[in-house]
């Protein structure tokens, strides 16, 4: 296809109105090179060619047909109106009327002007055959009786038009709104073209794409401002929000830098097979949402944030007509927006009549989601668990919301709104719904809007991460809970009684099951021994503050003593986690250690005279506690006593006078803390056990068993804390145990080497081999230290052997030890050492040792029992390589090569050893020393 290209430039005539049908039936063979061609030769064709209309038909001819797309493309680009620039697909295989497809074919030139065009020259060369071109021409092809829009590098001097001059007229200055209006249908050509070059996606397409985009977006912004609508966003009220929002909106439609960003940021569409890129092709407009489906249709999509939550106020818009009881004169009203919650709905359900509303994004209708709550001061970041989220502070005195913030940091280039009376930077708020049927409408229709609300005032972006709202609740009653220790004050205590039932409701689904429903049997009626810990299901102190409430309105306080515990424990447990994450191997130990003052140098177990043992061992038990490292802990862990406040503050929101209540509760301390957790030892004890416990059971499954969810760890309050006081000794005496047991060790290694040394002496001294035997057998024992050589690996063997060879040591009755130790028996055969079985030792330097001992008669003998006896004793079946007692391998009979066991063998034996070993000991690759054959030569003698 790629032959083509030229021609079209030398075989078409400059200036005439031009039609370019292209046509495939299959796979483009060429199809980067056709790409290349039909790019190189585009300006050049633009400037030659003023009217082009250039289609492309996929002609379908049969059931597998796959014509190509993007070839086509390259064709597509020369197309200067304003119709899209499309592919067709004509199907003749299913409707093989010939008549049909051609008049199909001429369809697609319809209504297409045939006028010869008009030539503009100007001096000095200004012009831009296409606006984002760099270069200027001299002169231009014009369309008759059509508007032509034309982009100058700088005024002409002179204006001719098919030769006769005219004259020209300055008009009205172009502003943003009225930029389209002037471009008319060049728009959609020029959207049109950056369509067609995605699908061509060639190198070339993607710097003309990067140059159209580039220009537009300078151009766009070198043109007059529009009437201005910024005052609408600046006076904070909702309905002046809404109409900013709608307003532009509709300019952001209207912006074709927009729509053109659109299209070139789309870098979904080369991953489109060639049928999808034609259906692109065909029904994309730049910005919608068609647009975006089509592009992603080849990947998995997930939630379109934009769609679920115009769906969603759509339908509160439907039903908006349930509230209508509801009077929200009493309620919370934002400082910022001087509206309440239900103001923020009214003017949002609004927007659903709005012509702009299908072209708002989620991030934009979320502004007028007027959620108004309690200010919070809390960070910002990913948050993939919400349930880690934790407040620094509430701010109470005045209310804002979460669309406030936003509107106000966008209205402030990203500074953050401040406290009206504190002056402290608010970055979150928490919703106060203060009557029920409101929060159960939010909840019925628009559960996705409350969960993006809370994931931009957690986060300042719109994700899918269930349970922000809940969890953003819950940690402003946390924060709450423990401000209220020291600040028992009306604004306080109501807006705990608000919060918690809010909270509630918010970990509730459609059908009304709580998110925590599962725990209530658990906590109510346990399953397993008071002495072990309550099931909880590794939850932490935020994670039970529904149940706990759930029990506070049920009036279930059984168990309260014993779930506090519990959370103590999970909590304590996570600062040890926390504190040990990215830390050496080891460091939770050798924490451990130190903060319970393991000191082998003052308090290890001393060592026994050597050759004793003491009768009793006992080991340092007690802790000595490290007070730095056990102040810094009991820093780290000191919010989980706020713990239990929970249950008495819930009892008190729930009394008749509950200000009262709440200021009856006693502030925290050592004792009422042990008094909430019915401790009958010191609180510090109590921590002291729980740290040990997070630092020596650092896992999940150490702590609950995975089958039956049973927990696997003491209650701690249990029986005086017994188990606790168990597990810590336990530790200690661990710990010292393992240091005696290194010492005695090294004492053990001495003692040895002494009566090692002793032996040794002994054995080579004694004057008999009898009585060398009976030593050798017996070994030598001191008090509970014994010492034996039992074979060759055994210490002292390889020393016993080299002195029994040494010609300079005095040996009495030589010869006979070494028999013996040789051939680990007796004169009599009796077995002595090493299980009786012959020593494996290479041969030669035996012989060699043994002859400057002058011991010829016994290396005769043990050169006869080498042959005869083994040095190894196989087990009762053959191993692997099929070797046993019935067929011993070279390395039985004490040879650590073959060719050193072939030396000790006449040819016979040679010849027999290798019918038996033909597939084993390397025998068949086997070219070493062999014997030789003994040849008899006849002698002649003479008999006299």
């Amino acid at each position: 296809m790629r032959g083509v290209f030229p021609l079209l430039v030398s075989e078409l005539t400059p200036g005439r109105p031009t039609n370019i049908l292209v046509v495939s039936d299959g796979a483009v063979h060429d199809q980067e090179a056709s790409v290349a061609a039909a790019s190189a030769i585009a300006n050049e064709l633009a400037a030659q060619m003023p009217i082009v209309n250039a289609r492309a038909i996929r002609l379908v001819t049969s059931s597998s047909a796959q014509p190509d797309t993007r070839a086509l493309a390259a064709v597509l680009q020369y197309n200067t109106e304003a119709a899209a620039a499309s592919i067709s697909d004509l199907d003749v295989y299913r409707s093989a009327d010939i008549e049909m497809a051609a008049a199909q074919m001429a369809s697609l030139f319809e209504d297409v002007s045939n006028a010869s065009a008009l030539k503009l020259t100007v001096e000095p060369p200004v012009l831009r055959l296409q606006p984002w071109d760099i270069d200027a021409v001299a002169s231009v092809y014009l369309k008759p009786a059509a508007a032509n829009t034309l982009f100058l590098t700088a005024p002409p001097t002179s204006v001719t038009l098919n030769g006769s001059p005219i004259a020209v007229k300055p008009a009205a200055e172009v502003t943003v709104d009225t930029l389209a209006t002037i471009l008319g249908d060049r728009v959609d050509a020029f959207l049109s073209k950056l369509r067609v070059l995605k699908v061509v996606s060639s190198a070339q397409a993607s710097d003309e794409i990067q140059r159209i985009v580039s220009f537009w977006e300078t151009f766009e912004a070198s043109l007059a401002p529009p009437e201005d609508i910024a005052p609408l966003l600046a006076a904070g009220g909702l309905r002046a929000r809404r109409k900013y929002l709608a307003a532009s909106t509709q300019r952001k439609l209207k912006s074709l830098t927009n729509m053109m960003r659109a299209i070139a940021n789309d870098d979904r569409v080369g991953r489109l097979n060639a049928s999808q890129q034609a259906d692109y092709l065909r029904t994309t407009q730049a910005g919608t949402k068609n647009a975006r489906g089509l592009a992603k249709r080849a990947e998995a999509s997930g939630l379109d944030f934009d769609a679920a939550v115009r769906a969603e106020i759509k339908a509160m818009a439907a039903h908006l007509h349930e509230l209508d009881a509801l009077d929200d004169s009493a309620w919370s009203v934002s400082f910022y927006s001087q509206s309440t919650t239900l103001d923020g709905l009214k003017e949002v359900c609004e927007l659903v009549n709005d012509a702009a509303f299908d072209s708002l994004l989620a991030v934009e209708l979320l502004e007028l989601v007027n959620l108004v709550g309690v200010p919070l001061a809390a960070p910002i970041g990913d948050f993939p668990d919400p349930m880690t989220y934790r407040v620094d502070a509430l701010l109470p005195g005045a209310c804002v919301s979460v669309a406030d913030l936003t509107v106000a940091e966008k209205g402030r280039g990203g500074a953050r709104l401040l406290h009206p009376t504190s002056r402290q930077p608010i970055v979150n708020a928490v919703p106060l719904f203060e009557d029920a049927r409101l929060q159960a409408f939010l909840q019925r229709h628009a559960p996705t809007t409350l969960e993006c609300v809370a994931s931009v005032g957690m986060r300042r972006m719109i994700c899918e991460v269930p349970k922000t709202l809940p969890y953003t609740i819950c940690a402003a009653i946390w924060q709450l809970i423990g401000a209220m220790d020291a600040d028992k004050s009306h604004v306080h205590v109501e807006l705990l009684s608000m919060l918690v039932p809010s909270y509630e409701t918010s970990l509730k689904d459609q059908e009304g099951k709580g998110y925590f429903d599962y725990l209530m049997p658990h906590l109510l009626k346990p399953r397993h021994p008071e002495g072990k810990e309550l099931f909880l299901n590794f939850n932490g102190c935020t994670n039970m503050i529904q149940p706990l409430w759930r029990l506070v309105c049920e009036g279930e306080y059984a168990t309260l003593p014993r779930i506090l515990r519990s959370l103590y424990s999970f909590e304590i447990y996570q600062v040890v986690r926390r504190k040990c994450k990215n830390q050496p191997e080891g460091f939770a130990m050798d924490s451990l250690r130190r903060l319970l003052g393991v000191d082998v140098a003052a308090r290890g177990t001393p060592l026994p005279e050597p050759f004793t043992r003491p009768a009793e061992l006992r080991h340092c038990g007690t802790p000595h506690v490290d007070p730095a490292l056990f102040a810094e802990l009991k820093h780290e862990l000191s919010f989980v006593h706020a713990c239990t406040l929970i249950v008495p503050l819930f009892k008190a929101v729930r009394e008749v006078e509950p200000l009262a209540a709440v200021r009856a509760i006693p502030p925290l301390s050592e004792a009422s803390i042990s008094e909430a957790l019915q401790l009958t030892y010191d609180l510090d004890t109590f921590l002291l056990y729980n740290l040990a416990q997070g630092f020596l059971f650092r896992t999940k499954q150490e702590r609950i068993d995975k089958e039956s969810n049973a927990p696997l760890l003491p209650d701690l309050g249990a029986n005086a804390g017994a188990a606790g006081a168990d597990t810590v000794a336990r530790f200690l005496e661990k710990q010292y145990a393992a240091d005696y047991e290194r010492r005695l060790s090294a004492l053990a290694g001495q003692e040895l080497r002494t009566l090692q040394e002793e032996h040794c002496a002994e054995l080579l001294a004694v004057p008999t081999a009898d009585a060398f035997n009976s030593l050798l057998q017996a070994g030598l024992t001191r008090g509970p230290v014994h010492f034996k050589i039992a074979n060759t690996n055994s210490a002292g063997a390889s020393e016993l052997h080299a002195a029994l060879l040494d010609a300079s040591v005095t040996v009495p009755a030589r010869g006979q030890k070494l028999w013996t130790w040789l051939t680990g028996t007796d004169r009599h055969n009796n077995p002595v050492w090493n299980g009786g079985n012959m020593m494996r030792t290479p041969l030669d330097p035996l012989r060699a040792a043994l002859r400057s001992l002058g011991k010829g008669p016994l290396l005769a003998a043990l050169e006869k029992a080498y042959k005869e006896r083994r040095s190894h004793v196989y087990r009762g079946m053959a191993n692997r390589q099929g070797h046993s007692n019935e067929k011993p391998s070279y390395f039985a009979y004490g040879h650590l090569s073959l060719e050193a066991f072939v030396r000790t063998l006449d040819l016979p034996g040679w010849t027999e050893y290798k019918r038996e070993h033909a597939t084993c000991c390397g025998v068949a690759d086997y070219e070493g020393w062999k014997p030789a054959a003994v040849v008899c030569q006849p002698v002649a003698m003479e008999i006299t």
